[in-house]
C-alpha cells in the first residue's frame, strides 16, 4: 500500500517534472528537505511496486534517468581508466 507521504512525493514529481531552481525551492518549502534528499527518496520510491502501479510514467521516467546517469558515470570511469 502506497503511503500518503509517498503519494505526495510522486504527485509532486508528476506535477513538476523539470529540474529547475524553482522546483528546488518548492522541494524545500513543501517537504523541508534538500534537493539531494528528495531525489534519493524519489529514486527509492520509483522501484517500489505500489508506486509503479499508482504512478507508472513518473516511475519509468525516474528509472530511465537513473540508468542514463549510471551509464554516464561508467563512461567517465572508462575514460579515466584509459588515461
Amino acid at each position: 500500500m502506497l503511503t500518503e507521504d509517498a503519494h505526495r512525493f510522486l504527485a509532486f514529481e508528476e506535477a513538476h517534472p523539470a529540474p529547475t531552481g524553482r522546483k528546488t525551492d518548492l522541494i524545500l518549502f513543501t517537504f523541508g528537505m534538500s534537493r539531494t534528499e528528495y531525489y534519493q527518496r524519489l529514486r527509492y520510491l520509483s522501484t517500489q511496486a505500489d508506486a509503479v502501479e499508482a504512478f507508472p510514467m513518473v516511475c519509468k521516467r525516474v528509472q530511465r534517468s537513473m540508468r542514463q546517469r549510471t551509464a554516464q558515470r561508467q563512461t567517465l570511469l572508462d575514460l579515466t581508466a584509459a588515461i
